[in-house]
């Protein structure tokens, strides 16, 4: 399992053995978070990063939030909240996507959210 935030986006996926094979076995998981001031590229390439890149499952450049990681002794879910409005205290909170892994395993679930990008 991999955490990160480096790229100012959301990004979900695989970690594979061998990138150049789409059948390569996967490793573990990767979340990589916004954060709720950091600017992304928005969504109008993200159709094709995903194409170029089929180890990712979820990907969002448009929506700033943070990721909850709540971990049990059975699975690790991650659910990528989002705010409608940076400038504003108020601003509403909602769940972008969630997703489970289960102890053990390597696949990720997606379990609620919004359906993509």
């Amino acid at each position: 399992m991999l955490f990160g935030g480096d790229v100012h986006e959301n990004w979900v996926g695989q970690v594979k053995a061998d990138y150049g094979r789409a059948d390569s076995k996967a490793l573990g998981v990767e979340f990589c978070g916004t954060g709720i001031t950091s600017r992304g590229f928005g969504n109008a390439n993200m159709a094709g990063l995903l194409a170029d890149n089929p180890h990712f499952v979820f990907a969002d450049g448009e929506r700033r939030g943070y990721g909850i990681a709540e971990i049990t002794p059975s699975q690790l879910t991650v659910s990528l909240r989002v705010v409608d409005d940076v400038t504003r205290r108020d601003a509403q909170i909602s769940t972008l996507a969630k997703f489970t892994v289960e102890a053990g395993r390597t696949e990720l679930n997606f379990t609620g959210g919004a359906a993509g990008a």
